[in-house]
């Protein structure tokens, strides 16, 4: 089978070992890719990925300081460099260690094991290439749907993204197309985010609500709660300049009255809870309207 024509793509190797570094960078050079930039740290792969736009990104899996998650779920929200849609491959010692699986589950492709070669690193990439999985946007993810990798139908509708690395080797990459794509496909994927976000209001509303009742304001409630203030924060992020702006001032009062009721110690105040309850159904209302209007 014929190798991939790699040689307009660009790699970004992170690991905080040079030999490993070094290992990767002859691998991924050894398969024809000219342009292979190297991490030593989490805060260098930032900097590089905000400074470059990247088709393929090589991580591993373990930092003796730092959070991979972070770099992970800060590149597929698009908060790190141009391409959210990058391949991204971890590597490790072993793929059931269970610090890889909670990894996994923060947007990286696929897991490849130690030693890096070019062999290993190529079936990777022609999965990739050929049969990358769909993307799936959730409240708290973004990434590739493992689901649809074990056969099982997501109930979440799957978007298929934005592949700088596939067109690369085909020969059709074009800047500007893939620049309108990326934008998007972002775009699409705030609107599901948003739905997701106004899905979980609900359902945290509706497990803080009675636990409150009868158990008062506890750990367990303080935890929903600053759940629901992380998510209506970021849905009045997110709506701002879009035609779901309505539901902002709605956002602010749950995030105000849910900071109040944080810091109460036994059953809150009834009007405190009723101002939580009307300020959540005003967010669900509030965006099934301009969905509905949009």
């Amino acid at each position: 089978m014929t190798t991939p024509n790699f040689e307009s793509a660009t790699a970004l190797v992170a690991a905080p070992s040079r030999a490993v570094t070094a290992e990767a960078e002859s691998a991924l050079k050894e398969l024809g890719f000219a342009t292979v930039s190297a991490a030593g740290s989490l805060a260098q792969s930032h900097k590089l990925l905000r400074e470059t736009t990247f088709d393929f990104l090589v991580l591993d899996s373990a930092w003796p300081d730092g959070n991979v998650n972070d770099l992970l779920t800060a590149v597929r929200h698009g908060e790190a460099g141009g391409n959210p849609f990058l391949g991204i491959i971890i590597f490790g010692a072993d793929r059931n260690a269970p610090d890889v699986g909670f990894i996994m589950r923060h947007g990286a492709d696929d897991f490849v094991a130690l030693p890096l070669a070019a062999v290993t690193l190529l079936k990777s990439l022609e999965h990739l290439i050929k049969a990358r999985l769909p993307f799936v946007v959730t409240s708290d993810y973004v990434g590739p749907d493992r689901r649809a990798g074990e056969g099982r139908k997501s109930l979440i509708p799957l978007l298929d993204v934005p592949n700088s690395l596939r067109d690369k080797t085909a020969g059709s990459y074009d800047p500007q197309t893939a620049k309108r794509a990326i934008a998007s496909t972002m775009a699409e994927i705030n609107i599901q985010k948003l739905q997701r976000h106004v899905e979980k209001v609900g359902i945290l509303i509706n497990r803080v609500g009675p636990d409150m009742m009868v158990d008062g304001v506890d750990e367990k409630v303080r935890t929903f709660l600053e759940e629901l203030i992380f998510v209506a924060d970021d849905i009045a992020r997110r709506v701002k300049g879009t035609h779901f702006d309505g539901i902002v001032a709605s956002c602010g009062r749950l995030v105000s009255v849910a900071k109040i009721v944080h810091k109460r110690t036994g059953i809150p105040k009834e009007r405190e809870l009723n101002q939580l309850l009307d300020a959540a159904q005003a967010i669900m209302k509030g965006f099934a309207a301009a969905a509905l209007g949009g």
